[in-house]
């Protein structure tokens, strides 16, 4: 950004933390996988600054054991000094991009009136195994951030609006790169900030307000984004110093029966090659609080790629107990191997900079984001056509009482005024997944959301489900139908969806003790407008509302004209119903019967 300075640090920052890959990001001696069996809570730095419990993370990871004591003491590590070297040394001024990578410059300083101490020394040992299917999380294991704090982070942003090429990549095959890690970490200390102990970097504090002064929200909104990238848009308030080994290895997983195969060779070949390091002296190259990275084939060799193995903190040329007393040792070998407590960045600004961040922040939100208030256009993936109602009933609702009977659904294309009024819909939710969210959460559609969906027109009708009959023109098992409901009493699951991800790629591992992040950091997070997504009938956890390429031109419908039910006759020879043969059939397509990719239950909001 021109005109303004950049802390001294900046260019180097530049040349050595832009990039995703381990190698580029080795030359900080800060990037590596990590999950120490830690717990903390988050210690509030303003009654603004968003609050994150961050507890029982490791709940698959080994247990915790206790270490032989070393002589260093807390004295030794708890001054002034040596806080002040190792926020400097290991850069921790340093924020998150939404990409999960280090800032390209510097965001905070240390306030020297208030240099917070490091809590003592701890000797606790732990390790995880953790695997990810995109390079966007993987980019988070990288760079030390925590289960907590990552899930944090996602809630934040849309991590698909921040990484469509890996969207897409993952999205749009039937076979996913996915990676495997094994870690092996030495907690020896933490250190917590608060917003008093952090001081804004001159060229952090110009760019904010460079950026608030355009005219418009969407100026400031694009603005902010580019000072975020440089500055970073997360900043970890607690981060845990410390040594690790990381094993890790890449590899590809087809949706097929070998998948399992696969994740257990990766394993086994990873394995192998810790079991390497814990029996043979490793590395020769490097220097004392360096990482060194090595790639080589292990003993239980796997088709797709070499398990590749680093060592953080401590004399990385020693074998694994030399190496681990060489952490216990010195203080000043120690790298950061855990953040988390993130907090999003601008909530550490002084209060006459923070209050306008968060107003155009906010705004952001809501312009991305699917307000629970609003009414939407829902359009099918497959078809192309919107889900749709028309005021004519199934032939066998003929008898029912009009609080019961049903009305056909379909999809169809917007032709008038009048179709229009009769595609737009409401979600009304029926239940908040997580009871804690705050208000603005509610305000938003989340995933894993359970919604009645109804009319925009009519408080009084609801989208249903009955699996008493089968779909008008296929035939399939379920009928969906809109049905009018006076009574909360009488609203049952069958007239409940869950809102739920249109490409369930991001699966749990075969095996139950690896930790899958692409699932934990998408758990319950925002719907955006862009989405593509899935909805479930809470009456058959396994039923997906879907439409395809069938015409219900033909199908049998009744109608009532002055009161009276009329005869059965076919869809299209109703009068003004509109063009029949462009009405696509709406019905409940099974989880097992769907394609990776099948279009048919995907929807998509077409917002105004």
């Amino acid at each position: 950004m021109s005109g303004r300075s950049t802390p001294s640090s900046g260019s180097r920052a530049k040349s050595t933390l832009t990039t995703t890959p381990r190698n580029a990001l080795r030359t900080t001696k800060r990037e590596a996988p990590v999950r120490p069996k830690v717990t903390h809570k988050s210690e509030s730095a303003g009654s603004t600054e968003s609050k994150v419990e961050i507890t029982n993370l490791e709940s698959s990871s080994s247990p915790t054991e206790k270490d032989s004591p070393t002589t260093l003491s807390d004295i030794d590590i708890q001054t002034t000094e040596f806080s002040t070297k190792a926020f400097e040394r290991l850069r921790m001024g340093y924020g998150i991009t939404v990409r999960g990578e280090p800032a390209i410059n510097s965001a905070f300083k240390l306030n020297p009136a208030s240099v917070p101490l490091f809590n003592g020394v701890q000797n606790r040992k732990s390790s995880d195994r953790i695997i990810c299917q995109t390079k966007w999380t993987k980019a988070f294991v990288d760079n030390h951030m925590s289960i907590g704090a990552a899930q944090t982070c996602f809630h934040l942003v849309a991590a698909e609006a921040h990484d469509k090429s890996a969207r897409s990549t993952v999205q749009e095959s039937y076979e996913s790169i996915k990676y495997q890690y094994q870690t092996k970490s030495i907690v020896k200390t933490n250190i917590n900030f608060n917003k008093g102990n952090l001081k804004a970097e001159n060229g952090f504090i110009y760019a904010i307000r460079e950026a608030l002064a355009l005219k418009n929200v969407l100026e400031k909104q694009s603005k902010l984004d580019s000072v975020f990238e440089e500055f970073g848009y997360f900043m970890p308030c607690v981060i845990t110093l410390g040594g690790k080994v990381v094993w890790w290895s890449e590899f590809v997983e087809t949706a097929n029966a070998n998948a399992r195969s696969a994740s257990e060779e990766v394993a086994a070949s990873i394995k192998a090659k810790a079991d390497l390091f814990n029996g043979v002296q490793v590395g020769v190259e490097a220097g004392v609080g360096n990482s060194k990275l090595r790639e080589a084939t292990s003993h239980a060799e796997h088709s797709y790629e070499n398990v590749r193995e680093e060592v953080i903190g401590g004399n990385t040329r020693l074998k694994a107990s030399a190496w681990a007393k060489s952490v216990d040792d010195d203080p000043n070998c120690w790298d950061v191997i855990e953040r988390f407590n993130v907090k999003p960045i601008w909530n550490l600004l002084d209060d006459d900079l923070r209050p306008e961040v968060e107003k155009v922040i906010t705004a952001s939100f809501k312009h991305n984001r699917l307000s629970i208030d609003k009414t939407y256009d829902i359009r099918n993936k497959c078809t192309k056509n919107f889900l749709s109602w028309r005021d004519v009933y199934y032939e066998q609702e003929k008898g029912a009482k009009d609080s019961q009977g049903g009305r056909i659904i379909i999809t169809a294309p917007q032709l008038s005024a009048k179709a229009n009024e009769e595609v737009k819909w409401k979600f009304v939710r029926s239940k908040i997944p997580d009871p804690e969210v705050d208000d603005l959460d509610k305000d938003f559609l989340r995933y894993g959301d359970v919604v009645y969906i109804q009319p925009s027109t009519e408080s009084s009708s609801y989208l249903h489900a009955s699996f008493s009959y089968n779909s008008p023109v296929s035939g399939r098992e379920g009928q969906v139908s809109l049905r009018v409901i006076t009574e909360e009493t009488l609203l049952h699951h069958s007239d409940k969806w869950r809102i739920e991800r249109s490409k369930p790629v991001f699966q749990d591992g075969h095996d139950s003790h690896i930790r899958n992040i692409d699932k934990q950091m998408r758990q319950n997070s925002y719907v955006q407008k862009s989405d593509e997504f899935r909805l479930c009938c809470l009456h058959n956890d396994d039923a997906y509302l879907a439409s395809h390429d069938k015409t219900m031109a033909n199908v049998k419908v009744v109608n009532k004209e002055k009161g009276r039910w009329r005869s059965a006759k076919p869809l299209q020879n109703i009068k003004d119903i509109g063009l029949a043969i462009k009405f696509r059939e709406v019905i409940l397509l099974q989880g097992k019967e769907m394609e990776k990719d099948d279009e048919r239950a995907d929807w998509v909001v077409v917002a105004d």
